[in-house]
């Protein structure tokens, strides 16, 4: 049975989107569809869509061709309002806006029960998670998804070392860990990076870090339950 209509918002991975850097029709068709569900649910959704490698790839072709960070960061731009406009077109009659919203003022706006709002970056120098995040904090959402290939947040790089603990549950003291640990710079690809950590941190929204598994994001806002990381925040 549903639960109680939620205000969620979703950073959608690129990955998660457009798999081994390809256009899966399919793929879009299945995560439109999970989206659709909680959307007849009564909950208002909105979905952040990320670049992924085929942003990445035009990012290190630009940086081979000298270009400066601030450049690539708009091309990663570009790529997420594409890859955003892709998928509003498998939602139809659920978009709330009939292109991706670009500003947080425009999304606040559309956000409403029963609709699916998809956002791309908004900014120079921040990833597609740190922007929602922010719509997250704006919205005053009841929950968070950070939905990546890896499906949570481990002790180690699962991608480098197979066997990585995933942890269950990251406390606001570990989350701070992730703070200031990487290079922020354009094409930044990590589960959280460390501006999103600050937002995360003084947000206080409860947030899931789970994977792209229908079922299991239907039952993360409908139950709680999930198979990835919690982050759990002092109150």
């Amino acid at each position: 049975m549903p639960g109680e209509p939620k205000t969620v918002i979703m950073a959608l991975g690129g990955s998660i989107v457009f798999p081994k850097d390809e256009l899966d029709i399919q793929r879009i068709g299945e995560l439109a569809g999970v989206l659709k569900t909680l959307a007849d649910n009564g909950h208002s959704i909105a979905v952040v869509v990320g670049g992924g490698g085929i942003a990445r790839k035009y990012i290190d072709a630009a940086r081979k061709i000298g270009s400066t960070e601030a450049e690539c960061d708009l091309l990663g731009i570009d790529i997420t309002r594409t890859n955003a406009r892709l998928f509003t077109y498998a939602l139809k009659e659920y978009r709330a806006i009939p292109e991706p919203a670009s500003s947080f003022k425009e999304a606040l706006t559309a956000i409403r029960p029963g609709k699916i709002l998809v956002m791309c970056g908004t900014e120079l120098g921040q990833t597609t998670d740190t922007a929602a995040a922010k719509l997250a904090e704006y919205a005053r959402a009841d929950l968070f998804l950070i939905i990546t290939a890896v499906g949570g947040i481990f002790e180690e790089d699962p991608m480098k070392t197979p066997r990585a603990k995933k942890l269950a549950v990251v406390t606001e003291d570990r989350l701070n860990e992730f703070i200031n640990v990487t290079e922020l710079k354009a094409g930044i690809s990590q589960v959280i990076d460390p501006t999103t950590a600050i937002i995360l941190r003084r947000a206080k929204i409860q947030t899931f870090v789970i994977g792209g598994n229908a079922d299991e994001i239907v039952s993360a806002v409908e139950e709680g339950k999930h198979n990835g990381t919690t982050i759990v925040f002092r109150r």
